[in-house]
C-alpha cells in the first residue's frame, strides 16, 4: 500500500512539475512571496522569479506602548506551524517569562496535544492558550504589550505576516532554521534569534529576552528600522507590479 501511495505522489508531482513549467515559461515577469519560493521554482522547475513580498492591510495598525512579561505567538493553530514547540519550551524555560498562544486549532487532536503538554509540565500559570480567533484590535494590542514575538512555522512559504507584524510593533522575533521563508527577515541576535527547533533552545531564546530587557527594546528598535527600510507597502507593490 506505501509503495502504491508512493507512486501516485510521484506521478502527482510530475503533472505539476510539467504543468508549472509550461503556464510559467510564457510569463516575463514572475512574481514569488519569500525567497523560499523563489529558491523552490529554480530548484523544481528551474525558472527564476523576482521576490516581491506581500505587504499587511495597514501597516500603521501596529504600535508599541510596553516590554511585557511574555511572549506572543498568534497564528493558526496546527502541527505546520509548531505550537506544541512553543509549548514544550516553556517547561524547559529558566526566568518567569510566559506564552500567550492565540489562534484557531481545527484539528482536535492537536489542540488535545497542546492542552496535555500544559497540564502534564504544570504550565497553567505560563501559558495562556485558548482555541479561537482574538479580535483585530486584541491582537494589535498583545503585539503593543509583548516582551517579543514567536513564530516557528515549518518551511513557512512565505515571510510570515506574524514576523511583520512583530516587527512593525518594534518586538524581536524568535523563529527557528527550518522555518522558511520568516527566517528571511531576522537577522540572529540584532531583530529577534533563529534556533534550533527544539524546545531547550526556544526556551534559551525566550529567557534570554526575558533576563535582557533592554536588549529586548533595542533589538525590537532595530526590527522596526528594518522593516521601515524595506518599504512593504501597497503602493511600492503596485508600483513594482505595473513596471
Amino acid at each position: 500500500q506505501m509503495d502504491l501511495i508512493q507512486t501516485a505522489n510521484e506521478a502527482a508531482k510530475k503533472i505539476i512539475q510539467e504543468y508549472d513549467n509550461k503556464i510559467l515559461s510564457n510569463i516575463t515577469n514572475i512574481f514569488t512571496n519569500a525567497y523560499e519560493v523563489s529558491n523552490r521554482l529554480k530548484y523544481f522547475n528551474n525558472i527564476e522569479s523576482i521576490v516581491l513580498n506581500p505587504p499587511l492591510k495597514d501597516n500603521s495598525a501596529y504600535k508599541n506602548i510596553s516590554t511585557g512579561d511574555y511572549i506572543f505567538f498568534p497564528s493558526r493553530v496546527n502541527k505546520v506551524k509548531r505550537q506544541h514547540l512553543a509549548a514544550e519550551a516553556m517547561a524547559y524555560t529558566k526566568t518567569d517569562v510566559k506564552l500567550i498562544i492565540a489562534g484557531k486549532c481545527e484539528d482536535d487532536e492537536y489542540d488535545d496535544r497542546i492542552c496535555q503538554i500544559i497540564k502534564k509540565n504544570n504550565l497553567n500559570s505560563k501559558i495562556q492558550y485558548k482555541n479561537g480567533w482574538i479580535s483585530e484590535d486584541e491582537k494589535i494590542n498583545q503585539f503593543a504589550n509583548c516582551l517579543g514575538v514567536l513564530y516557528l512555522p515549518y518551511k513557512e512559504d512565505s515571510c510570515g505576516f506574524v514576523t511583520m507584524e512583530g516587527f512593525y510593533s518594534k518586538k524581536p522575533v524568535i523563529s527557528c532554521y527550518d522555518s522558511g521563508g520568516t527566517t528571511e527577515f531576522i537577522e540572529e541576535g540584532y531583530s529577534g534569534y533563529i534556533t534550533n527547533p527544539t524546545p531547550q533552545a526556544i526556551a534559551e531564546a525566550m529567557d534570554n529576552l526575558y533576563r535582557n530587557r533592554e536588549k529586548a527594546k533595542e533589538m525590537g528598535e532595530n526590527a522596526y528600522n528594518y522593516i521601515i527600510k524595506r518599504n512593504i507597502t501597497w503602493d511600492e507593490t503596485i508600483k513594482r507590479l505595473l513596471a
